[in-house]
């Protein structure tokens, strides 16, 4: 049976108190989230990943206010502190970029696996896309501060998930991406085997406990019904599910609980960005008015460059 659709939300998705915008709290969970630890900051700035900038630090070539630093956990402000690398001034959010991959299945989501299993980083070499000086630690410039931007995940998708996957050198938008709180809905399609009875979905909607804590109210439709397994007999599923939360394989434990298994998950939607037709495994770079639109959606105002 196909072109079936049941659709379930909870209510109280678009009254939740943490998009009230007259709960002052945002405000103060703003104002501390200027304050991140040194070697972070450079990670935030677009210059280097976490590690090399433990290295920078150490070797005492990072100072902030003119001040020599040598410790990595150090807290500073953002906004007013200035963090110089080799006496050269870094400029927050001198340019954002942006990139999209559709991510086959099969890839781990970080830059080194410890079992050697492949990295999402190895269709960023396949397809001719600049890595930067960090990554391989090659030739000359082994410290990350190479014009190059230093770019990293905005979030993860585990190895047996698919889909749309972004990677950008703005710390500030990552977080915001992030961010329930920001109000960006991420959509999935999952493939399950079985089909999940209306008050399943309802349970799912309204949210169940994981590790402790409540998921925050989603939304689930069941798109399609249709026979699948060996057999050909058994009756699979797809449910497309909307969520601002994206917690250790939420999707697969959520209906793991209610006694479903997930045969198959793919992102499609971040916000305003879906897929499109860009096939699987590929990467492209997205174009200023779609970080311009990202940026809406976040709620930043664009205080530098933008490629």
């Amino acid at each position: 049976m196909k072109g079936f659709r049941r659709h379930y939300h909870s209510d109280r998705i678009n009254g939740s108190k943490a998009c009230d915008p007259g709960d002052r709290t945002q405000d103060r969970k703003v104002e501390a989230g200027r304050r991140v630890q040194l070697h972070r900051s450079l990670s935030k700035l677009g210059l280097c990943s976490r590690g090399v900038a433990w290295k920078l630090i150490k070797e005492r070539r990072v100072l902030v206010n003119g001040k020599i630093m040598s410790d990595p956990l150090t807290w500073i402000d953002m906004q007013s502190d200035q963090v110089t690398v080799d006496n050269v001034v870094s400029e927050r959010r001198k340019e954002t970029r942006v990139w999209m991959m559709n991510k086959p299945r099969g890839l781990i989501v970080a830059r080194v696996d410890e079992r050697g299993r492949p990295t999402v980083y190895s269709l960023f070499q396949n397809q001719n896309f600049v890595e930067h000086a960090s990554t391989t630690m090659t030739g000359d410039d082994k410290d990350g501060t190479s014009n190059e931007p230093w770019r990293f995940p905005v979030g993860r998708l585990d190895a047996d998930s698919e889909g749309l996957l972004l990677f950008t050198n703005d710390g500030q938008l990552s977080q915001k991406l992030l961010d329930p709180t920001s109000g960006v809905e991420k959509t999935y399609i999952v493939q399950l085997k079985g089909v999940p009875s209306d008050d399943c979905l309802v349970k799912l909607s309204e949210g169940i406990d994981l590790d402790g804590k409540k998921t925050l109210p989603a939304r689930f439709q069941l798109v399609e019904i249709f026979d699948g397994g060996k057999d050909g007999k058994t009756k699979r599923s797809r449910i497309q599910v909307q969520i601002h939360e994206g917690r250790f394989r939420q999707i697969r434990r959520m209906f793991q609980i209610v006694g479903f298994r997930v045969k198959k998950l793919q992102r499609v939607c971040i916000g305003c960005l879906t897929l499109g037709e860009l096939p699987v495994g590929k990467i492209r770079e997205l174009a200023k008015d779609e970080i311009e639109r990202l940026m809406t959606a976040c709620k930043i105002r664009d205080s530098g460059g933008m490629r």
